[in-house]
């Protein structure tokens, strides 16, 4: 049996994900953003990780919405380098 979707957003995930926004935009918060985001990831369900990444990212990006908007557009441009890659890759941007 395939392990659970859920656990594809673990730690590395995070840290790929947050690799992408370091690259565009040099001062985020890249040590920041992981300790957050993975701070209590293994006891949420799918979406709740979901969830839990992307508030940790909004409270990383700048808070002027036009700004952030433009690193999350130019991160997207950045090929991930997720440890499971492949066909998992896509689920990422969850």
């Amino acid at each position: 049996m395939a392990p659970p979707l859920k656990l594809f957003f673990d730690a590395a995930c995070v840290r790929a994900v947050g690799a992408t926004f370091a690259e565009v935009n040099p001062p985020f918060p890249l040590a920041r953003f992981v300790a957050e985001a993975t701070d209590g990831l293994d006891a949420l369900e799918l979406l709740g990780r979901g969830a839990h990444i992307a508030d940790a990212l909004a409270r990383a990006l700048p808070a002027d919405r036009a700004e952030a908007l433009a690193i999350v557009v130019a991160s997207l441009d950045v090929p991930l380098a997720l440890p499971a890659g492949g066909a998992m890759a896509p689920f990422a941007y969850l």
